[in-house]
């Protein structure tokens, strides 16, 4: 029974369909919430109620099943413990739901403002957590995919980014502002006779620290329109006011530049190192590479005015090879060669004169592109192996032919050292006989 629903549960279809759940669940809270804000003080239809507590009872199917296919480690070493838990969750604040649900229906008015009755129709509320599963989603989507893995590898870098930035902002609303924006403003306030509306400017938007930061940061996040505050700033000085400016055009060209830089370098980085995507992206673009190769071996077969499934022979081969869309085919592979009859020979693995559509699909993923380091170091290993065994089969030849030697004639390929070993070799016999 647990292989069957180890199957069922690891089955595109067991996906698909709870996907489908999440996101109509998902749609389903938004009409709610969306009525219950246009009806406010009316109770809800009982529809909602039924429909909520069927996705419960879906949900809690989906939960059953994952852990008797997963086991224990479903709770502690599961990729998707993090989801798991979530899904614990929101089947405890559903059964909690359905009890509050329970409990207001069979108590009267002034029982249900008790303290615990409305602890647990808050609760109520949580039900929201649902819409959070809507990520997983995401999964079956490989461009949503991609985007939300590059968003989550540039957590690190925002950080930093914001904490480069604050600094920058309290550098010149403290250091500089500290003389200039913040202090200048206090100062002119004080002591010098300005204009009510350069007053009232001031005090809006550098009156202290806080507000002097504010202002600094939505004058480069397009939150106020910064030509007008250099203007108010140059009334008052115009030292103040090109320094508001350097400060402008340095945060816009140099430090929102780098950053943008650097969170698109972080995001790419971030994409390659899901090995689940990468895996996808390259088994899609072998697929699409292999349905491109077999309808360029239909077009073949077409030109020939035969069916798709016969075979090419060579000579067929040669006569095709010469066509000028054959040619530039093979020229976008990187299979740069004029010889028809040595690319035939590299496709026809089977070596019965002919090509049949496998051997023209896998000869073309072989040989499309340059040579790869795993092809060098075949070859290398080939080689290698090719050389131990000749070296082993002339060291056989050279036995077999001291063997069968006849003893009273002299090799002439023999070196004189080999033939003063043999002089000594015949005198120990002779010796050894008398």
């Amino acid at each position: 029974m647990v292989d069957h629903v180890k199957r069922i549960v690891s089955s595109w279809i067991f996906e698909a369909f709870f996907a489908t759940a999440i996101l109509s669940n998902s749609l389903l809270i938004g009409v709610q919430v969306h009525y219950a804000a246009q009806s406010i003080g009316k109770p809800l239809p009982p529809v909602f109620f039924i429909a909520e507590q069927v996705y419960a009872l879906l949900f809690l199917v989906e939960l059953v099943m994952r852990i008797l296919a997963e086991g224990m480690p479903f709770f502690w070493s599961s990729p998707n413990v993090v989801w798991n838990y979530l899904d614990v969750l929101i089947i405890l604040t559903s059964v909690l739901n359905l009890v509050s649900e329970v409990a207001s229906m069979n108590t009267d008015a002034d029982a249900l403002m008790s303290g615990n009755v409305r602890i647990i129709r808050i609760l109520r509320v949580t039900r929201v957590i649902r819409v959070v599963r809507v990520v997983k989603i995401v999964r079956f989507i490989r461009a949503l995919r991609s985007l939300v893995h590059s968003i989550f590898g540039t957590m690190k870098v925002l950080m930093w980014s914001v904490m480069l930035l604050l600094m920058i902002i309290y550098v010149f609303a403290t250091l500089s502002s500290g003389i200039v924006f913040t202090d200048v403003s206090t100062e002119y306030i004080s002591n010098f006779e300005i204009s009510q509306t350069d007053t009232a400017f001031l005090q809006k938007r550098f009156q202290d620290l806080e507000r002097s930061m504010q202002t600094l940061f939505q004058s480069i996040s397009n939150g106020v329109t910064w030509g007008d505050v250099a203007d108010k700033l140059h009334n008052l000085n115009w030292v103040w006011g090109y320094l508001y400016v350097i400060y402008v055009a340095f945060c816009a060209f140099c430090v929102l530049n780098v950053m943008t830089g650097v969170f698109c370098q972080s995001a790419i980085e971030s994409a390659e190192r899901d090995q689940e995507l990468h895996v996808q992206s390259i088994v899609t673009s072998k697929q699409q590479q292999i349905d491109m190769f077999m309808s360029v071996f239909e077009s073949l077969q077409k030109d020939r005015g035969e069916v798709a499934s016969g075979n090419v022979t060579y000579l067929e081969f040669e006569e095709l090879f010469n066509e000028p869309h054959i040619k530039s085919f093979f020229q976008s592979l990187d299979v740069e060669t004029h010889d028809a009859w040595t690319l035939f020979k590299l496709m026809d693995t089977s070596g019965n004169g002919d090509l049949d559509a496998t051997e023209f699909v896998e000869g073309c993923m072989r040989l499309k592109g340059p040579a790869r380091s795993i092809d060098v170091s075949l070859l290398m290993q080939e080689n290698k192996r090719v050389r131990k065994k000749l070296i082993s089969l002339e060291q056989l030849l050279q036995e077999v032919h001291v063997f069968f030697r006849p003893k009273d004639q002299h090799d002439p390929n023999l070196t004189s050292v080999s033939r003063l070993q043999s002089d000594k070799t015949d005198k120990s016999q002779a010796s050894s006989v008398s």
